[in-house]
């Protein structure tokens, strides 16, 4: 399962590559329609895996080969990929209020 490749990847430092970030995307997909407490996970994964992502894409803009650029892609699918899951937990809540 995902989340088990997940604590496997988070429990070492990672090296940031294609294979990498697709994993991250497709493990802020997984859990896009979850609840909100069963998203503790990968909220706490993204703890670990954003400020090296920061620290990444700010080594990234300042280079323009074909692979960089496709690092940087990737990394702005993980930043989209967060903010729908973030997003669909804030209006799940407030559906569930009303």
């Amino acid at each position: 399962m995902l989340v088990d490749e997940y604590l496997n990847i988070i429990s070492v430092p990672v090296d940031f590559n294609v294979m990498n970030t697709e994993f991250i995307i497709k493990l802020c997909v997984c859990f896009r329609y979850k609840k909100a407490d069963e998203r503790e996970p990968l909220l706490a994964a993204m703890q670990i895996f954003l400020p090296r992502i920061q620290q990444l894409i700010s080594q990234l803009l300042a280079d323009s080969t074909i692979f960089s650029v496709l690092i940087q892609k990737q990394i702005l699918k993980i930043f989209h990929a967060l903010v729908q899951v973030c997003l669909s937990v804030s209006t799940h809540d407030k559906s569930q209020e009303q």
